[in-house]
């Protein structure tokens, strides 16, 4: 594998899901340029404030017309079914499934397992591919229609407030409140509380040929974190970046605070750290919300070893040989958006 490494080292990959929520992508604008994401396709659409702050990576770009026809049918699998989450895909292609060869899961099943060119040794691993890729692209339909659940929730409950406050004439008649970024006060339910194993499985297999280096991980999930500090437990936390509208200079039209913050996230992961975790203010160009990194660390250990943790039944498809790295300590940050 030829290995690439980002003009920025500290420009993250958001994970371990292939949609990044309209609200988060607002909030981080004003700490991040760009940030990296996965995709399962070449297809994949993006809208023009994604465009311009999102960074798509497609690691294995292969067959797109056969996987595209795959992804239709699970979802026409899915909608006959009357299967409205993620677990029917693995009901889809699980081995023991009941139904005759006839039916819509089976032929969806053997289309997969006919992937790969039965000759070469590697149809296991293509398989295995396949998998990853069709369940991460079904994950980002499921977080979508999620996502558009929780909008609708959010815009009734302001009216609802409105209403008592029309009512009881207060304006404490709700305690919730909008950020301004499309996300409740405090931020949206966490997007990979369903099946978050999963998720990290299948996006630690893309990792694993992906030949961008990446220096910075960060999540918005919190079953996610804790699935990765059980896992790594030599991880310390190292700080907790925090937005400060006073920190740095005074932003006019011509100043960009997202280098310093570049600058700052690189400093602390570069620098001895002791027991104690620092609480380091950031600039931010954006007044809405108030974000929040908590910052952890493993020396010594690089991204790609450590996320092979994760891969389980995906562990045949890995190469058996990640190439040199410059980048040799894992940096996940904790994104929450209050």
């Amino acid at each position: 594998m030829i290995i690439k490494f980002e003009k920025d080292p500290m420009t993250p990959l958001y994970f371990p899901f292939t949609r990044l929520p309209a609200g988060h992508l607002k909030a981080l604008s004003g700490w991040f340029s760009k940030i990296a994401l996965y995709a399962s396709t070449s297809q994949a659409a993006l809208h023009d404030e994604e465009a311009a702050l999102l960074k798509i990576h497609v690691p294995l770009p292969e067959d797109e017309e056969h996987f595209d026809n795959l992804y239709k049918s699970c979802r026409e699998w899915g909608r006959v079914h009357g299967q409205g989450d993620l677990s029917f895909f693995k009901t889809v292609l699980s081995e023991g499934s009941s139904g005759s060869s006839e039916s819509s899961a089976a032929q969806i099943r053997n289309a997969v397992r006919q992937y790969s060119r039965p000759e070469q040794d590697s149809s296991k691993s293509k398989d295995l591919l396949l998998h990853a890729r069709l369940f991460l692209q079904l994950a980002r339909d499921f977080d979508g229609q999620a996502e558009e659940i929780s909008r609708g929730m959010g815009r009734v409950a302001a009216m609802e407030a409105k209403m008592l406050r029309g009512l009881m004439g207060t304006m404490d008649a709700s305690k919730k409140s909008s950020n301004g970024l499309g996300l409740s006060s405090p931020a949206d339910s966490d997007p990979g509380a369903h099946m978050p194993a999963e998720r990290l499985a299948a996006w630690s297999c893309l990792l694993q040929h992906d030949p961008n280096e990446h220096g910075l991980f960060i999540t918005v999930s919190r079953a996610v974190l804790d699935l990765i500090l059980e896992a790594g437990p030599e991880f310390v936390q190292i700080a907790t970046l925090f937005s400060d509208p006073q920190a740095g200079p005074a932003p006019d039209s011509s100043w960009d605070s997202r280098p310093m913050v570049s600058a700052t996230i690189l400093g602390l992961a570069q620098a001895p750290f002791g027991s104690a975790r620092e609480q380091v203010p950031v600039p931010s160009s954006l007044q809405e919300a108030s974000i929040y990194m908590d910052l952890y660390k493993i020396s010594g250990l690089k991204p790609r070893s450590f996320f092979q943790r994760f891969l389980g039944p995906y562990s045949p498809a890995a190469p058996s040989a990640c190439g040199p790295s410059s980048i040799v300590d894992t940096l996940i940050g904790f994104i929450s958006i209050r």
